[in-house]
């Protein structure tokens, strides 16, 4: 089936397609930073996928994802 994208910047919120975000940005919000983090880290707590997450695009979001997400923010 299709997967839907909540995209709180679209006009067109639901989309069967994701948003336009740059990987790292977990939340849409145009920015990536702590909180990114933070969903990023919840994202591997509960066993989810989500491809703006998978940094390193190895199909799956781990630890790995988290340190490129904080050097991509301490850069």
């Amino acid at each position: 089936g299709e997967v839907y994208t909540y995209c709180p910047n679209e006009a067109e919120s639901w989309m069967s397609s994701e948003c336009d975000s740059s990987p790292g940005d977990i939340n849409y919000d145009g920015i990536i930073n702590i909180l990114d983090i933070v969903l990023m880290v919840n994202m591997i707590l509960d066993d989810e996928y989500d491809s703006l997450a998978d940094i390193n695009e190895d199909d799956t979001v781990d630890i790995l994802d988290i340190v490129n997400l904080v050097n991509i923010i301490i850069q």
